[in-house]
């Protein structure tokens, strides 16, 4: 594992750890997070891929266009 990504692992983990709250009260806000973070990163992910889906059709449009003025 990257020792970037490893020591922010460890500093949130640090600093969880620190917190008086209970382990179910942590468990939860660890979960809001995580579900923020996961829908921004599908978001992203569904971004590129029509992105990358109408990069293709452009393309595919131009091939056809160029073969027919063949």
């Amino acid at each position: 594992m990257n020792t970037n990504i490893r020591n922010f692992e460890n500093a949130i983990i640090n600093f969880i750890n620190q917190s008086d709250l209970s382990i179910e009260i942590k468990r939860i806000v660890l979960y809001e997070i995580y579900s923020q973070l996961k829908e921004e990163a599908d978001k992203i992910i569904n971004y590129e891929i029509n992105r990358d889906e109408q990069n293709t059709s452009i393309k595919k449009e131009k091939e056809d266009s160029d073969e027919q003025d063949i």
